[in-house]
């Protein structure tokens, strides 16, 4: 089932990605023509529909991590869920997913410094049964997030080539 979004639901979860803790009252000022019935009712409905989750995103940075890389691992299909359970119980793990049709797992990992990434892919990614390859990136910027909005405006000294 699917869920439509209009321009005040939009500007109610940008609001809200700003500042999770932000008042419906603080949200109706901001957004205009709302009650804060209407804004507390609109939310609800969004937390609901699973359009939106509210709750608290970790930021590895300030933890000390701020190395972010994305690893591709491919597994022998059989090995998968082996791989990815036990891949998903280390810390420097931020997010994990497996895709059963490709034989892949997509981490992110988080570290202080580059040579940790490489070290945990080569002493920990590498070792695990059933990994026959291998993609490291490092993510310096991101541009978009787990939250599927921009996580921040486009500077002038960033381009995109299409």
């Amino acid at each position: 089932m699917s869920f439509s979004l209009d321009a005040i639901d939009r500007q109610i979860i940008v609001l809200l990605q700003e500042d999770g803790r932000m008042s419906a009252s603080e949200i109706a000022r901001r957004v205009g023509d709302l009650t804060d019935r209407a804004v507390r009712n609109r939310i609800d409905r969004l937390v609901k529909s699973g359009v939106v989750y509210i709750g608290a995103i970790v930021s590895a940075e300030a933890l000390g991590l701020p190395v972010t890389s994305d690893v591709i691992v491919e597994v022998a299909p059989w090995k998968l869920d082996v791989a990815a359970q036990s891949l998903a119980d280390f810390r420097e793990v931020g997010y994990l997913a497996a895709g059963p049709q490709t034989g892949q797992i997509s981490i992110q990992v988080h570290a202080a410094r580059e040579c940790e990434v490489h070290s945990f892919v080569r002493d920990v990614v590498a070792r695990q049964d059933g990994v026959t390859r291998i993609t490291t990136v490092v993510t310096p910027d991101v541009v978009k997030g787990l939250t599927g909005f921009p996580q921040q405006p486009f500077s002038a000294h960033r381009s995109i080539s299409h």
